[in-house]
């Protein structure tokens, strides 16, 4: 595999959704991972670590997320929150 190829995935990836769903993928591969070498810590739950860290690159990425944000207003009076999703296409 060259690095030419892999540049170009890179690419195909960052167009779409899918870069954020391989994101979440590879976030909780890693935290199930970590999880498993501290003896299965329930302070280390691979979901907390996996949410955790998709958070972080979520607020370094400085914007790049683009359109395929979803944002939770909960509404404090009415018994359902709202949802709104930002961008278009």
């Amino acid at each position: 595999m060259s690095a030419d190829s892999l540049v170009r995935g890179f690419e195909f990836l960052a167009a779409t959704p899918l870069l954020w769903l391989s994101l979440t993928l590879a976030a909780y591969l890693a935290a199930t991972v970590v999880n498993e070498r501290c003896y299965r810590m329930p302070l280390l739950n691979p979901t907390l670590l996996a949410i955790a860290l998709v958070v972080v690159v979520l607020t370094r990425s400085d914007g790049i997320i683009g359109r395929h944000t979803l944002i939770l207003f909960a509404d404090l009076g009415s018994p359902k929150p709202s949802f709104a999703v930002s961008g278009g296409m």
